[in-house]
């Protein structure tokens, strides 16, 4: 199975997780750490998402709400009603994993970790979403 993995960016969290057979690792000049699995077979790539990818996100997380309302706790018009500055406001305060193919954003998953002694080595996954014609490649795993 390919997964990839990116860094806590808590100040009180700097130790480096165990990264991906799925390709190389490197940290960009913004302190994004960004997980490249491209390859003929895994043609994407996972970083965070940054307030720059606002649109690109709301677009994606629409999509998710709108093809499948059932399984999203938001509604499409609730979105829709969130400028971009917002939305890139609420990028930058938590972190999101963003897949990217050739053509941008296919999938996304926000991960919120507990707080407390007892929860902290825990996580909370939310709003995964992959676009359907990137489904099946590993992009989700």
């Amino acid at each position: 199975m390919t997964t990839a993995r990116a860094d806590s960016h808590d100040e009180g969290d700097r130790q480096s997780h165990s990264m991906t057979p799925c390709g190389s690792t490197n940290l960009e000049d913004n302190g994004v750490r960004v997980v490249d699995c491209r390859s003929e077979t895994t043609p994407w790539m996972i970083r965070r998402l940054l307030p720059a990818d606002a649109a690109a996100y709301q677009a994606l997380r629409l999509e998710g709400f709108t093809r499948h309302p059932l399984q999203f706790r938001v509604a499409p018009e609730d979105e829709l009603g969130l400028s971009l500055q917002i939305v890139g406001e609420r990028l930058a305060g938590t972190f999101v994993a963003g897949g990217f193919a050739e053509d941008g954003l296919v999938g996304i998953a926000g991960l919120t970790r507990f707080e407390g002694a007892k929860l902290r080595h825990r996580a909370l996954v939310w709003g995964m979403y992959v676009r359907e014609r990137a489904r099946g490649g590993g992009l989700g795993h």
